[in-house]
């Protein structure tokens, strides 16, 4: 990727149909100003404004509503994009008692609320994942166009599961926030809260293909059900993983985008600020770490800090969220951009982390 320069701030494509995307770029906190462009009408209402209003939404069929309208608006460019309005901290809503993760047993779906609980623990992922590519929209400014268009359709999507799930939940008399749930996909998001880099390979490019990860076992496991509505929870997962591989594809363009951007940034000497986290996940790969995991693991790692590298020093920086199933879901992956050694290497790391945690 090739750097120029505008105003002394470093410009950034990802591909031919980004270079039309007249842009300056700090790549750390993505946060710059457009160039050559006119006055914004000031008779428009802006995007982030009304992204911010949809996420502050609790009801989530308002909120669904609000996002609709919000969607239709964008598409018909009747949103002015003021990359300068303030950005603010929006907390999470989760509509359902919260408890940590490991005081949540698993549900057995031996019985008619074991399958309701289980299937509410999938709703709570998807009900999350709305706010978590709505979060991504909004928090990171200055980026393409194809950037916000991308997490706009995700959400949609996530939308579409919630509510596909929420229908079998209904049909077993439950519905959302009737089972305690976790917050960790919403600890991640605050975590990754100041950093494209960490927000799309945590996130997006992490989690998410986790989940990926774990969808062939849950299917499995929803198979053995001998239950009315066991073909619609079939045909519903189905349709999750072929759209979630989607978004982990969209979270790993924009995860390489932004470790690129911050490449070039760094090796121009442009903007020392602006490669303080691609700064901090290449110290993790030159020092001594404490986790003898990747101590056991370090030997087999390139010397380059290439993608592969960058994303499993990524993983033992966030080592609290686990990136990748103790079976990767190798098919998956590789049609959302991991390379067989990546996907090896990612499955080699765990299984040490696994090794050591019972030692």
């Amino acid at each position: 990727m090739r750097a120029s320069t505008a105003l002394g701030v470093p410009i950034f494509s990802k591909a031919k149909s980004l270079q039309k995307a007249n842009l300056a770029y700090n790549t750390d906190l993505f946060l710059c100003q457009r160039v050559g462009q006119g006055n914004i009408r000031t008779n428009m209402q802006e995007f982030f404004t009304a992204l911010e209003q949809v996420l502050c939404t609790t009801d989530i069929a308002q909120k669904h509503r609000a996002f609709l309208d919000l969607c239709d608006d964008f598409y018909s460019h009747r949103l002015a994009i003021e990359h300068s309005t303030p950005l603010k901290y929006i907390a999470p809503h989760i509509n359902a008692p919260i408890k940590p993760a490991h005081h949540i047993k698993k549900a057995k779906l031996d019985s008619h609320n074991g399958l309701a609980k289980a299937l509410h623990a999938i709703a709570h992922i998807e009900y999350s994942a709305i706010t978590l590519s709505l979060d991504s929209a909004y928090r990171f400014r200055y980026l393409p166009r194809e950037y916000y268009i991308d997490w706009l359709r995700v959400a949609g999507e996530e939308f579409g599961h919630f509510f596909l799930l929420e229908g079998l939940l209904n049909e077993l008399g439950a519905g959302y926030g009737d089972f305690a749930v976790h917050s960790q996909l919403y600890d991640a998001m605050l975590c990754t809260n100041t950093s494209l880099l960490y927000r799309m390979g945590v996130v997006h490019r992490g989690l998410e293909a986790r989940g990926l990860d774990a969808n062939p076992f849950v299917l499995q496991k929803f198979s053995t059900l001998k239950h009315p509505i066991r073909s619609k929870i079939q045909e519903v997962l189905g349709i999750i993983l072929r759209d979630e591989i989607g978004h982990v594809s969209r979270g790993d363009v924009w995860w390489r985008f932004a470790l690129e951007s911050a490449q070039s940034a760094r090796s121009t000497h442009a903007n020392p600020q602006a490669t303080n986290a691609l700064q901090d996940v290449l110290q993790l790969m030159q020092q001594d770490l404490p986790h003898p995991a990747w101590q056991e693991l370090d030997s087999r790692l390139d010397s380059s800090f290439d993608s592969e590298g960058v994303f499993l020093a990524l993983c033992v920086r966030f080592a609290d969220f686990i990136l990748c199933g103790k079976i990767p879901n190798t098919q998956a992956r590789l049609q959302c951009g991991f390379s067989q050694k990546e996907i090896e290497k990612l499955g080699r790391l765990y299984e040490l982390c696994a090794k050591h945690a019972r030692a």
